[in-house]
């Protein structure tokens, strides 16, 4: 793995994101919709948390904030296909309390993996 592939496995490894999540669902706003689509402002809130949650990293400088930007977006794009507000909100807590499904657990993998691929992508598209 190169440094630049443990930084973001780092800064995407889960910590972050739960924390944006967590975070994310003590900021007020009405999280009972049970669609798959989230709300403008609870996608926005959650890009906010998450955004700030990973420029706060370990190692993450000034320069590295458009991976966490990118990483978000795309965590989120990938949450809205997998989890309706309310799922996500249920979600995190289970994993935070360490009694979350095998179900909850996979779709928060693939809200992750989404996020890392976005910030490898970028990260490439920076060396050339």
């Amino acid at each position: 793995m190169t440094p630049r592939t443990s930084f973001i496995a780092a800064l995407l490894g889960g910590a972050a994101l739960l924390i944006a999540i967590t975070v994310w669902l003590v900021l007020p706003g009405d999280r009972k919709d049970g669609g798959a689509s989230w709300p403008p402002a609870e996608r926005a809130a959650f890009m906010r948390s998450c955004v700030e949650e990973c420029r706060k990293s370990p190692g993450v400088t000034e320069d590295k904030y458009p991976l966490c930007d990118r990483a978000c977006a795309c965590s989120a794009d990938e949450g809205e296909k997998v989890m309706s507000v309310q799922e996500l909100g249920s979600t995190a807590t289970s994993i935070a309390g360490g009694s979350a499904s095998p179900e909850q657990i996979a779709k928060m993998e693939r809200v992750k993996a989404a996020g890392m691929r976005c910030a490898m992508q970028a990260a490439q598209e920076e060396k050339k």
